[in-house]
């Protein structure tokens, strides 16, 4: 799988490398289904696409395949260690509401970081499973449901940033 740039820590995995299979944005963020249906949330109800169908029908059918942008949804890193996506109500002034969080062993590699600072936007993929369960990463992606989604900045005594 580390033609995906993949850093899995459990349920939840950092994606690089994306262009490189053909998936648009450079950098991702994985989570499964138990990740969101511990919160309460249906993943399919987020408006991502169906991966593998879309490929399969867009080969048939000669149409290209496009990721639906999801822009309510956005990937939150200030917590340390940590990525959360969280739901944002455009001007209503609060804090974004933490829909899914997951924590990892390490910090943000700085590649992934810069990558995700400098596009502002990151591909979303949500699967029933982690990629231990398949033998090859077509297998697994074609299982992949995908959106784009933001990327949270905050003002900081720094300067504006995304940790």
């Amino acid at each position: 799988m580390s033609a995906l740039g993949l850093d899995m820590d459990n349920t939840w995995a950092r994606l690089g490398r994306l262009k490189e299979a053909g998936l648009g944005l450079n950098v991702g963020l994985f989570t499964t289904d138990a990740a969101w249906t511990a919160q309460g949330i249906d993943p399919g109800t987020l408006g991502l696409l169906d991966l593998g169908p879309a490929i399969h029908d867009g080969l048939a059918s000669g149409r290209l395949v496009q990721v639906p942008v999801l822009p309510n949804l956005l990937i939150d890193l200030h917590v340390h260690r940590t990525a959360r996506v969280v739901s944002l109500v455009p001007g209503d002034g609060t804090e974004p509401q933490v829909l899914v969080e997951g924590g990892f062993h390490d910090d943000h590699p700085n590649e992934w970081v810069d990558e995700l600072f400098t596009e502002l936007r990151a591909t979303l993929v949500v699967a029933p499973r982690g990629a231990e369960d398949f033998t090859t990463g077509a297998a697994w992606m074609d299982t992949w449901r995908v959106g784009v989604v933001g990327v949270l900045r905050r003002m900081t005594s720094d300067g504006i940033g995304i940790i």
